[in-house]
């Protein structure tokens, strides 16, 4: 997690970035700019949308200067992000990936790419969340039915599962799942369903 502090440049409205992180002249915690004013008309005070002390929700303000924040290994509280803007999502059809820091006023998504920082915008339907492979079973002796984290290719539909997470055998009845139910790995003997007896 990136931290933070303030640094010796003042920067005019004319020279803030979306994506940038800042602090305002007097202010003690950083904010990241995700939506700006656009700069047509304006004499003084530009206004700003940010995600501020990292919390997922929009703060509005209209300045004239802001403090350039700079990175740091000190430990920073302000700002730590909360577990719904750390969930990876991917472009879909291309190999970019990355997080959702907010919604802009145009109700696009306001992407952080991993690896590079880059800030890009895309609509909601241009994106989706990375979910890892997973599949579902039902316990033999409740039919409860349970979503586990899974190697894709091991198991198949109507795979058998034993000495696992329950004293019951498990039947495999969906591959590929994509829940976001699981949370562990599921773990066995398996005994595979290579042939399905029809009966006459």
């Amino acid at each position: 997690m990136k931290q933070y502090k303030k640094s010796n440049t003042k920067c005019h409205w004319d020279t803030w970035q979306v994506g940038d992180v800042y602090y305002r002249e007097n202010g003690e915690k950083p904010f990241m700019i995700v939506d700006l004013e656009s700069t047509e008309g304006l004499c003084r005070h530009r206004s700003y949308s940010a995600i501020y002390c990292g919390q997922d929700t929009r703060v509005h303000d209209n300045k004239e200067y802001l403090i350039l924040a700079i990175e740091t290994d000190d430990t920073n509280p302000y700002m730590e992000k909360e577990d719904t803007m750390t969930k990876l999502y991917q472009v879909k059809g291309q190999d970019v990936y990355g997080y959702i820091l907010a919604t802009n006023s145009l109700g696009k998504q306001v992407f952080e790419t991993k690896g590079t920082g880059a800030i890009l915008t895309f609509d909601k339907s241009e994106i989706e969340e990375v979910i890892p492979y997973s599949v579902s079973v039902k316990l033999s002796g409740t039919g409860q039915a349970y979503d586990y984290f899974s190697h894709k290719g091991d198991l198949e539909v109507g795979d058998i599962i034993f000495g696992g997470q329950s004293n019951d055998y498990m039947v495999v009845f969906g591959i590929d799942t994509k829940s976001t139910k699981a949370t562990k790995w599921i773990t066995g003997s398996v005994v595979k369903a290579d042939k399905a007896l029809k009966g006459e």
